[in-house]
């Protein structure tokens, strides 16, 4: 295994590493981290087979990676009837936003537990 193999392996299962401990999908980590590695866009079956995984999860991933606007489509001149993926340029930026999203939406969420929780409480010693 070349050394650029063994970095490339070593990032994939970093950020597989690093989604996880986020509470997300480990495939989400190691399709982003192919990408950057990789000097051009790749197909689904590319990714399919680089990362040796089947089909299914990889393309239910990538739509997901598309949705937050963490890859894109890239336009392959040569081969129009495949799709193929790259990085957003702002990856980071982006999954930055998304987090910052959940967090608020967490803190959201909390808050509204915390006055029901309030209010209940209220009532039963009012009773």
């Amino acid at each position: 295994m070349s050394t650029d193999e063994k970095i490339k392996k070593e990032l994939i299962q970093r950020f597989g590493d690093a989604y996880k401990a986020f509470g997300l999908n480990k495939l989400m980590g190691h399709i982003i981290a192919l990408l950057l590695f990789s000097p051009q866009p790749l197909s689904l079956d590319e990714i399919t087979k680089q990362l040796g995984r089947s089909k299914g999860p990889i393309s239910q991933i990538v739509r997901r990676l598309r949705d937050k606007r963490l890859i894109r489509k890239a336009w392959m001149p040569e081969n129009n009837r495949k799709d193929y993926y790259e990085i957003e340029p702002e990856v980071f930026e982006h999954a930055f936003r998304n987090n910052l999203e959940l967090i608020k939406n967490n803190k959201r969420i909390a808050t509204q537990l915390k006055e029901k929780i309030r209010s209940a409480n209220k009532q039963s010693l009012e009773t």
